[in-house]
């Protein structure tokens, strides 16, 4: 694409970011957009049909495992989908979980540790 019309695209948008912005200022957008967490209600529910699936049980296991993951993790889920084998560690009785790169630190690691899954 040409510089201008880079530039008019790039002109939209931040308007358009502002419009949204406003909206949500003035109460005429809702604030949470997809963003509301899983309440423990919510958590429990999942978890219990996670492991209740009788028509793939390995994707159950799966579903499992990977909601555990994300909520005594604290994390994001593309945070807990990019963990592998070799981020699993354990120290004495405690799992230990490396994340090499996260949101708010993209050049450091983060080490999370887990005493006992809920």
């Amino acid at each position: 694409m040409s510089d201008r019309v880079v530039s008019k695209l790039k002109d939209w948008f931040d308007g358009y970011v502002r419009h949204i912005a406003e909206l949500k200022l003035n109460g005429l957008m809702s604030t949470v957009e997809g963003k509301a967490p899983l309440t423990k209600p919510g958590y429990h529910f999942l978890s219990r049909n996670a492991c209740k699936a009788a028509e793939d049980i390995q994707l159950g296991i799966f579903a499992w495992v990977f909601l555990v993951l994300c909520w005594n993790l604290i994390a994001r889920c593309n945070s807990v989908a990019s963990i592998m084998y070799d981020h699993i560690k354990w120290e004495q009785d405690a799992m230990t979980i490396v994340f090499p790169s996260h949101k708010g630190d993209k050049e450091g690691m983060l080490f999370v540790e887990c005493n006992g899954l809920d």
